[in-house]
């Protein structure tokens, strides 16, 4: 089972920052490399704190057990989130957004996630530094070696499997942070993640965004349905949502060539039936280029939806239907009469002197906006 490890006064022994992001990299008990990733997720004005911490949990959840058991985020306890700080106040100077998405302005709720190794995205930018007279700082280029490594890298059906069951989940999750669920846009790079020697080609280890809006994203309100979620019920609109996403991504990568990379033309090293060769592609063709892919990236969405309406009836059937918040009361006994020769009830136990009541244990439940969802797709 992949678990989290608890976060304690002195276990983090190293700890280095994204700088872009907020997302740590943190040695636990003197690892020589990192295991575990802490990360921000900021704060959603249109949602409560609890929806927050109910859509985080169960975006989580629900891509773990449906697309790959490794993605595990938790919630940090504020003890955690105090050990957090500590040790990276003593690591990132106060000029730096390390430290200043930790201690300025940025409102988050922080998560932890074990450090899965094997992994590479799709992001073809890199980080380098440029100069504007005294003032040195980062800046994002493209990178054809990357861009070319992306390229590859999509050009299995494997690959678009493994991602159609990521993005069904993303679709339940209202996650608009791989592909625009309306328009089918790809909308972040390095959202895409790869994954070598693991039980599948790609991972969905984000699996929240807040910026997708408080209705699509919010799985601890009631309804929060939209159209968008027919893609995982409506072979129809499921094709149409494919064929737009892999579109995308070969428009996607032909304008960023062209526009930021000035390049025309791409040399690809290429494993063929007669061996290792060189592929000539031109930039031209990139739109069409993963159009066929639409099939398997169905495929995945299919297989994912049906997954993902297996795992919810059975939590429904074993928390029962009560939403996330109800109260979790026992059965209260039939009253007895007390007329008529009928013994008055028991004194109850709450009121008699010396004697406790029995705290009842808490009963999970299903957030109520999974359950509207649910509903809504006729699961």
């Amino acid at each position: 089972m992949n678990t989290v490890p608890m976060i304690t006064p002195g276990s983090i022994t190293g700890i280095e920052g994204l700088g872009t992001r907020p997302v740590y990299f943190v040695k636990l008990h003197g690892a020589a490399t990192a295991n575990l990733v802490i990360k921000g997720e900021a704060d959603a004005q249109t949602m409560s704190s609890k929806e927050l911490e109910i859509s985080i949990s169960w975006a989580s959840k629900l891509m773990k057990n449906v697309q790959n058991s490794q993605v595990n985020s938790k919630l940090m306890n504020p003890a955690e989130i105090q050990v957090f700080k500590t040790a990276a106040a003593a690591k990132f100077g106060k000029d730096t957004r390390e430290f200043d998405f930790v201690f300025g302005d940025f409102r988050c709720k922080w998560v932890k996630m074990p450090f899965v190794n094997g992994l590479s995205d799709a992001d073809f930018l890199s980080e380098v530094e440029a100069k504007s007279g005294d003032y040195t700082y980062k800046t994002r280029e493209f990178d054809m070696r990357l861009f070319k490594m992306t390229i590859i890298k999509l050009s299995e059906d494997a690959v678009w499997r493994d991602l159609g069951k990521t993005v069904a989940v993303d679709i339940f999750n209202g996650n608009n942070d791989r592909f625009n669920l309306v328009t089918g846009q790809w909308s972040n790079f390095g959202n895409i993640m790869f994954l070598t020697g693991g039980q599948t080609r790609v991972i969905g280890l984000d699996t929240f965004d807040t910026n997708s809006g408080g209705t699509t994203s919010n799985l601890g309100r009631r309804g929060g349905v939209f159209p968008e979620l027919r893609i995982l019920i409506d072979a129809a609109k499921r094709r149409q949502f494919a064929t737009a996403c892999t579109k995308s991504v070969g428009e996607t990568l032909r304008f960023r060539a062209v526009e930021d990379g000035r390049v025309h033309t791409i040399k690809l090293q290429v494993n063929g039936q007669t061996g290792q060769g060189t592929m000539e592609l031109s930039c031209s063709i990139l739109p069409k280029l993963f159009i066929p892919f639409a099939e398997p990236f169905e495929q995945g969405l299919a297989q994912g939806a049906n997954d993902l309406r297996t795992y919810l009836q059975a939590k429904v059937a074993q928390y029962g239907a009560a939403p996330a918040g109800a109260p979790a009361f026992a059965a209260a006994a039939a009253p007895h009469r007390f007329a008529g020769g009928h013994r008055a009830p028991a004194r109850p136990a709450a009121l008699t002197p010396g004697v406790r009541p029995a705290t009842l244990a808490p009963t999970k439940t299903m957030p109520q906006g999974i359950l509207d969802r649910m509903k809504f797709l006729g699961w």
